[in-house]
């Protein structure tokens, strides 16, 4: 449950971040970068669906679009599918990270295209 509490809270924090000068019709892409599909993870999916879901339903803009990846425990692979949701356009990314070395890789692929 903390965990998911933590989604939560990185998931209104990134969205604050980004600018509302986006028209009501625009569509932002937000993207969950998963380490495996254990029930743990499929837990923290789920919620980061519904979370979007519900900003959707709710009204809220911009209207979210929500992409998720799976590296199922591959470090080479999380760090392509970073790269996939930035070819995406994701705005926000949240990673639950493989390891250290992929999270770093990730976390700089990402700042180096500004998101």
């Amino acid at each position: 449950m903390k965990k998911v509490l933590a989604l939560f809270l990185t998931l209104t924090l990134l969205l604050t971040g980004i600018p509302a000068a986006f028209a009501e019709e625009e569509t932002v892409v937000i993207g969950y970068s998963s380490n495996a599909s254990d029930e743990n993870e499929i837990s923290k999916m789920d919620a980061f669906r519904q979370f979007v879901e519900d900003w959707n339903a709710a009204g809220n803009t911009p209207k979210l679009e929500a992409a998720v990846t799976v590296a199922e425990s591959s470090v080479e692979k999380q760090i392509a599918d970073v790269e996939t949701l930035l070819e995406m356009g994701c705005k926000a990314i949240a990673l639950s990270s493989v390891d250290l070395e992929g999270l770093k890789s990730s976390v700089d692929l990402c700042l180096s295209r500004g998101v």
